[in-house]
């Protein structure tokens, strides 16, 4: 079992639409988006003599429905959901893939949105 659940929000204080800093765009989507695919696909070149392999992507409302000031994270949400999409397709035959999204949780990055929203 590989559990995909680790993300961060992004800079909330600052307007998709003012997002133009390229080191911190690559930096989000590195950490949210390609990480996440890079350690699955490692953690299945070394499972493979494991029958029963599940991959477990944490996600969110935010990966299908837009909000505002949290730009970054809506989009790596939905950019991971794909990614594991994929996945589920291009490997059913050798694991089970499931995107989960287990509703509002009280976490540090819940708290830094409402810092945030204040």
């Amino acid at each position: 079992l590989i559990l995909h659940n680790a993300g961060s929000v992004g800079e909330i204080s600052i307007p998709l639409s003012q997002q133009a800093d390229m080191r911190s765009l690559s930096q989000y989507f590195t950490f949210n988006v390609a990480a996440p695919v890079a350690l699955t696909s490692n953690f299945l070149k070394h499972a493979k003599s494991i029958e029963n392999k599940y991959v477990v992507n944490i996600t969110s409302l935010c990966a299908i429905e837009p909000m505002i000031s949290m730009g970054l994270y809506c989009s790596g949400k939905a950019a991971r959901d794909m990614a594991f999409r994929v996945l589920a397709k291009e490997e059913s035959d050798s694991c089970r893939v499931l995107n989960w999204a287990p509703g509002p949780m009280d976490t540090a990055m819940s708290d830094k949105l409402e810092i945030g929203r204040a």
